[in-house]
């Protein structure tokens, strides 16, 4: 079927794992070529649209195949990169059988049927970290209730404390004890109010937790909280700078 032209110099993208098809369509010509999914390829790629004065390309996403085209065709001076679903596309009209794929999507495009389905790079970016501190989340979730669960099968420790042991003063009482400090006195200057354990059963519960924190089973979970605890932290710190442009 005929479209409207709406765009006069349009690019289409059919990627898959080890391939992308690309057809590019203007008033002097109607091209389809494939490349490689490795970076002197997609260069080339990117080279031959900007050659052919591309100035807006539609990326068929399927799976995560498409992130290192569509990142690389990002940092040339392209009008427009739009990622589209498989979803959309097959919502539109179908392409006649013997049209490749990729010219289909740059027909569409030409004719602006097609909307973009792709967050800024920016918001992308922020995404993937926020998701990244959400996995390391669950991972300390997930330490950290094997050690309870541990600490309650010994049963020297208070309740109250192993049920706060990561809270905001037991982050900063393992934090110390994974930097080398045993002190169970030292380490009780490190707990706030919320704790809400008298001093004179902090201290030898932490002593207690010291002796603990020296058998294997329970000192490498330990330290592997505290690292996820830092890790996470600065995740935070991360996240908080980028929201900061928007």
């Amino acid at each position: 079927m005929d479209l409207d032209i709406v765009v006069s110099r349009a690019a289409g993208l059919d990627v898959h794992k080890k391939i992308v098809t690309a057809t590019v369509i203007t008033p002097e010509m109607t091209e389809t070529r494939s490349y490689g999914i490795v970076t002197p390829e997609l260069l080339e790629l990117a080279d031959w649209m900007a050659a052919s004065k591309i100035t807006h390309i539609a990326v068929e996403a399927a799976g995560v195949y498409w992130k290192p085209v569509v990142n690389l065709l990002e940092s040339y001076d392209f009008t427009a990169v739009l990622v589209i679903t498989p979803q959309h596309i097959m919502a539109l009209p179908q392409r006649q059988p013997d049209v490749p794929r990729s010219q289909w999507v740059a027909s569409l495009l030409r004719s602006g049927a097609l909307n973009n389905h792709l967050p800024p790079r920016p918001k992308r970016e922020l995404q993937e970290v926020v998701r990244y501190r959400t996995t390391m989340a669950h991972e300390r979730d997930r330490e950290a209730n094997r050690i309870q669960k541990s600490l309650e099968e010994l049963g020297t420790l208070d309740k109250h404390i192993i049920a706060n042991i990561f809270g905001v003063s037991g982050k900063r009482i393992l934090q110390a004890m994974a930097h080398g400090e045993t002190d169970p006195k030292k380490l009780a200057t490190l707990a706030g109010p919320e704790l809400k354990v008298p001093r004179e059963i902090l201290i030898p519960a932490l002593n207690e937790l010291v002796e603990v924190h020296r058998h294997i089973m329970l000192s490498v979970p330990l330290q592997h909280v505290a690292f996820l605890d830092l890790q996470i932290e600065t995740l935070d710190q991360e996240i908080a700078q980028r929201l900061q442009i928007f």
